[in-house]
């Protein structure tokens, strides 16, 4: 009996000195297999932080992108919301005796060009674009003039939609428009020789807007 109990203790310690990993002290079964696989577990949590970066620094390119494109989306918006205006004023135009110089008999206009002997009108010619087309058909209410500087002692320029007739205002092809101006309260003093400088502005049906000088010098 007492045999029987030494030879299976023996056994026992042989079996578990076999199964322990090699290089790992009797009594420790399976420490290096441990060690390895934390070393490993070790890298891959590397690599994933890693990773995270990597991911986090393609989130930030993919909001950097997306801001620009609502820049762009913003710029396009504005672009489609805006006219483009050219003006050019012609001061002589009365010389060639149109019927707004002359449409109110009260109002002393002459067929001379507009100066500081007299408060002639005058037309304004304008063209308006978008997106470079022209725009066609817009009307009167439609464009706003302001009259921001003058020669000193002078008055500001306003729309002759009184004292010019009917055809004070008009509309041609390819978006060129003539409005007719005067001298603020014409039917007393004569303009003011010197330079004017003044604004205007146009507002299209679908709420695109666009401004231009309009600047001219009289004698």
């Amino acid at each position: 009996m007492k045999l029987s109990v030494i030879s299976s203790v023996i056994l026992l310690s042989s079996t578990s000195t076999v199964l322990a990993a090699p290089g790992t002290p009797p009594g420790k079964p399976f420490q290096g297999v441990v060690e390895t696989l934390t070393e490993e577990i070790d890298e891959v949590k590397a690599q994933v932080s890693g990773l995270a970066v990597d991911v986090q620094a393609l989130l930030n390119g993919q909001t950097a992108i997306s801001n620009e494109l609502d820049d762009i989306a913003d710029e396009v918006s504005e672009l489609g919301n805006t006219l483009d205006v050219e003006v050019i004023a012609h001061t002589d135009t009365c010389e060639s005796a149109p019927v707004q110089c002359n449409s109110d008999a009260a109002d002393a206009h002459t067929f001379d060009a507009a100066s500081s002997s007299n408060h002639n009108p005058f037309p304004i010619r304008i063209l308006v674009s978008k997106n470079g087309e022209p725009v066609s058909g817009l009307s009167s209410s439609q464009f706003t003039y302001n009259n921001s500087f003058v020669p000193a002692g002078g008055t500001s320029a306003i729309k002759c939609d009184v004292d010019c007739g009917a055809d004070w205002f008009q509309g041609g092809s390819n978006g060129v428009y003539s409005m007719f101006i005067d001298r603020l309260n014409n039917d007393n003093d004569n303009w003011k020789a010197g330079n004017y400088a003044g604004m205007i502005q146009i507002t299209d049906s679908v709420g695109a807007s666009g401004t231009a000088l309009v600047s001219f010098s009289l004698e």
